[in-house]
């Protein structure tokens, strides 16, 4: 005789795994207008904090389709995952191709923890100074899909030292 069970063994791919908290931090507007971007923050007091970039409007968190419309994402553990302890700094950049009439962009989405005092990045288009949010975080929307290699982001902490970050 066989026996079946209603609980499932094949494993759920992580970016299936409900978040246990999600929270959006920074937020910044697309050079070209449409939905706004915002960093999402998922499971921040877990083990493993994940961060990604999303576009959010009138209060729906998603990602822009092909006609330009906003699609909403359930808050599931993706985008960049890290155990929040082991650096200073989580950095995620996201490509996001051409979808619409907004084109492609390069999204640099960050947290930062409390020891962390200024943030620059230098990216496509030279150096900024970013300001944190009360989460820590912040983002930077470029247009286009810019090199990897053609990012970096220096960190100076509470005590006066810095840490360079190279994508």
């Amino acid at each position: 005789m066989t026996s079946t069970s209603a609980v499932s063994q094949t494993p759920i791919p992580r970016d299936e795994l409900p978040a246990q908290s999600d929270e959006l931090g920074a937020q910044a507007d697309d050079p070209r207008g449409g939905p706004r971007w915002a960093v999402r923050i998922l499971d921040r007091n877990a083990g493993s904090r994940c961060i990604a970039a999303v576009r959010m409007q009138n209060g729906v968190v998603g990602s822009v389709d092909e006609d330009g419309r906003l699609v909403p994402t359930p808050a599931v553990r993706t985008g960049s995952c890290a155990d929040p302890r082991s650096e200073p700094l989580q950095l995620a950049l996201a490509r996001i191709g051409g979808r619409g009439a907004s084109g492609p962009r390069s999204v640099l989405v960050a947290i930062a923890d409390s020891s962390v005092a200024a943030v620059a990045v230098v990216g496509p288009d030279g150096a900024r100074s970013v300001k944190l949010d009360a989460s820590g975080s912040f983002l930077v929307v470029y247009e286009g899909l810019a090199a990897v290699d053609s990012w970096s982001v220096t960190v100076t902490m509470n005590d006066g030292t810095s840490r360079d970050y190279h994508l």
